[in-house]
C-alpha cells in the first residue's frame, strides 16, 4: 500500500491518531531510568510509524550516553575541571570521555535523521511529516485545539486539509 502524501489528509489524520503513541525501546534493550527523558525526546522527532526495532536500539543507546555524560559533568564539577597526575595537572580524563560520547550522539542522530537539519531545514518531505507530527504531538497553543473544531466539538478535516502548515 503507497504512503499518503505529507500534505494530505489521510497523512494528517494518521499524525493526529499516532500522536498519543509512546514508543518504548525493544524488549531486549534495557533502560536505565535517567536515561528514558532523552530517550523521548529523541523518538519524538519522528513520526511513530517511521521506526524500527534498529532505530529504537539506537535511540536508547544515544539517551544512555545523554544520561552518562549528565553523571560524569556532575562529576567533574565537584573534582574540577583538573586534576594532578604525578607533579602534572592535566584535564580531567573524563572531559575527553564526554567528548567521545558527544560525538557518537552527532553521529547517532544524523543516522537516525532527528538532526537540526532533518527536522528544521533540507530535506522537504521530512520536515513537512516532522512538523505534521509535532502538531499533533505538541498538542494546543494557548488552550485551543491544534485541529480545528466543528461547532459540535467534531474535528473540522476539511478546514484542517485547507490550512497553511
Amino acid at each position: 500500500m503507497k504512503k499518503p502524501r505529507s500534505n494530505s489528509i489521510e497523512y494528517h489524520v494518521a499524525a493526529f491518531q499516532n500522536a498519543g503513541k509512546t514508543l518504548e525501546p525493544p524488549s531486549y534493550v534495557s533502560l536505565a531510568d535517567n536515561a528514558r527523558p532523552y530517550y523521548a525526546a529523541i523518538v519524538k522527532n519522528r513520526p511513530p510509524e517511521s521506526w524500527n526495532d534498529a532505530d529504537l536500539t539506537v535511540a536508547a543507546q544515544l539517551a544512555t550516553y545523554q544520561a552518562n555524560i549528565v553523571e560524569m559533568e556532575a562529576q567533574v564539577e565537584r573534582e574540577g575541571y583538573t586534576v594532578t597526575n604525578g607533579n602534572r595537572t592535566v584535564a580531567h580524563p573524563l572531559l575527553a570521555i564526554r567528548n567521545q560520547l558527544n560525538s557518537q550522539i552527532v553521529a547517532g542522530l544524523r543516522f537516525l535523521k532527528c538532526h537540526s537539519t532533518a527536522t528544521i531545514g533540507d530535506s522537504e518531505k521530512l520536515v513537512s511529516r516532522n512538523q505534521v507530527h509535532k502538531t499533533f504531538v505538541g498538542g494546543s497553543l494557548n488552550g485551543a485545539s491544534a485541529i480545528p473544531l466543528k461547532a459540535n466539538g467534531e474535528p473540522d478535516w476539511k478546514a484542517l486539509k485547507n490550512a497553511k502548515h
